[in-house]
Order: structure tokens, then sequence, then C-alpha cells
């Protein structure tokens, strides 16, 4: 299985922080940006860390087509995207609460790696993942299925590329891949003995250079689009800035356990 860290407009790749030497990874970068990555891979001392740049044509293409650029670069190798500003944990026994989780040591990685490409081989699976940090406390199981996977999302790519499917929604393509995988009767799975979350999901770079509120708007609504009956668009409230001002914004919800195997069941006709 190969690994794949998309990056764009960052002075650090978070990701990178506790790496270790001998496992290999690419990060995948804009031709115009090319000798700034050159200089934080160097200043990281990482050997195994190598650059993929992708053709000067794609260069301020936003984050979907550069996931399409990796789907097609690793071809039917199964491969892992890692977003860049990841910290990762496990659980652990701290202070005799098995839940609980502390910081991955470099040793491990290979570990939680290793676990990704051993589920993927199982027939039913073509996606697997790690659990978000964020309410890991709630869910005791060690694994779980069918449910949102994200930020850190490992595909079996011999079904991803029999189902032709490739990003088509912008800032939401993560969740229109598990769910065109769930739909076709592939499920999915993430760990929760893993974790990984982030320190600000809006800090400058990667998508916060480009995503709008309006185009998240028409993200939620292609969306819903592409996915009747299984996805609802909501109106939330959210917290901007970490300032005590509150503002309504337009999300989704999404029934992901009714998706798997929905196209088959409903007789509906693949939407990829």
């Amino acid at each position: 299985m190969k690994i794949y860290i998309p990056s764009y407009k960052r002075r650090k790749i978070t990701t990178l922080r506790l790496w270790p030497e001998g496992l290999p990874v690419q990060v995948v970068v804009q031709h115009q940006e090319r000798k700034h990555y050159e200089r934080i891979l160097s200043e990281r001392g990482l050997r195994c860390a190598e650059l993929l740049v992708m053709p000067r044509k794609l260069d301020e293409c936003g984050l979907a087509r550069t996931r399409d650029f990796i789907f097609d670069a690793t071809g039917d190798e199964d491969c892992a995207q890692l977003d860049d500003d990841l910290y990762f944990y496990r659980r652990g026994k701290v202070a005799k609460d098995p839940l609980l989780l502390r910081n991955l040591e470099p040793e491990e990685h290979a570990g939680m790696f290793k676990l990704l490409e051993t589920w993927l081989a199982e027939p039913e699976l073509a996606q697997v993942g790690i659990g978000m940090r964020e309410g890991h406390k709630m869910s005791p199981e060690l694994f779980y299925e069918n449910r949102r996977c994200c930020r850190a999302a490992a595909f079996k790519m011999s079904v991803v590329n029999r189902l032709k499917y490739r990003c088509r929604i912008g800032s939401k393509d993560d969740l229109d891949a598990t769910l065109v995988l769930l739909r076709a009767g592939y499920k999915n799975r993430i760990s929760m003995h893993y974790a990984q979350g982030q320190t600000k999901s809006d800090k400058y770079g990667g998508c916060s250079v480009y995503r709008t509120e309006e185009s998240m708007m028409a993200a939620c609504r292609k969306l819903v689009e592409k996915h009747p009956g299984l996805v609802d668009v909501v109106q939330i409230k959210g917290r901007k800035g970490g300032t005590e001002r509150w503002r309504n914004r337009i999300d989704v919800r999404i029934h992901w356990q009714k998706a798997f195997g929905y196209d088959a069941r409903f007789r509906v006709p693949s939407l990829v």
C-alpha cells in the first residue's frame, strides 16, 4: 500500500512530525510550490519522504483534482491518503482508562498502516481509515463499519477503478467517495484503536485557501443531488474563529448505514 500526503501552501507538514524513517511516503504538491516543499523536506531530514510533483497545468487545481491525480498515479495499487495537518494517537492504559489516547510513537506508525493494509485484503472492504479524535471516548469498540471516513483513508484501488470513480463534488469529495463505495455494496471499516486529530481545521493552507461558504453550500447541494434519499441538507450552529459569536451554516446529515448496498436493494442505477 502506498501512502500519500497532498499538501498546499503549508509552512510545515504536521503529519510528518513523528514520522518514522523506515516508512515510505509521498508528499503530493503543485509544480509552482516544488522548491518550497523541497526545503520543508530537507529541513525535516526524512529520507523516506519523497515529493510527487503534479504537472504545471494542475497548479491551483484544488484538492479534488489532486486526489484524482493520486488515484491515477497509484494505478491498481492500494493507497492511503492523509491530510497534511494530522496528529496520530492510539489507545493505551493511561490512568487505568483503556479508552484514553496517547501520542502514537514513531515505531508504531508501521503497525497502524499494516492494520489498514490487512483490512483492505478482505474482499468485502473497499475503504478503511483511522477514526477521528473528536468524540473518540464515545466509541468503546475497536472499530466500526459503514460510517464516515475522513482525513486518513485508504482505498482498494481495484474497486475504485472498476467503478470508474473520480472526485466530482469539490470540498466534500471524501463524503462522496465513501457513499459511492457503500452504495455499491462495499463496506468500510474505521479503526478506533488508533485515532487522528487536527489542531485547527481552518488553519491557513490546504483547503482553507479557496474554501468559501458559497462553495461549501454548492458542495452540499451537489451531494444531495448525487445521493437522493441518503443525504439531507441541514442548518447547524457553529462557532467561527473561536469567538462567542454564533452563526447558522449549511451542512449535511448522511445516512451511512442506509447507504450500504443501497443501489442493489432499491434497484437504483449507479450514479458514478
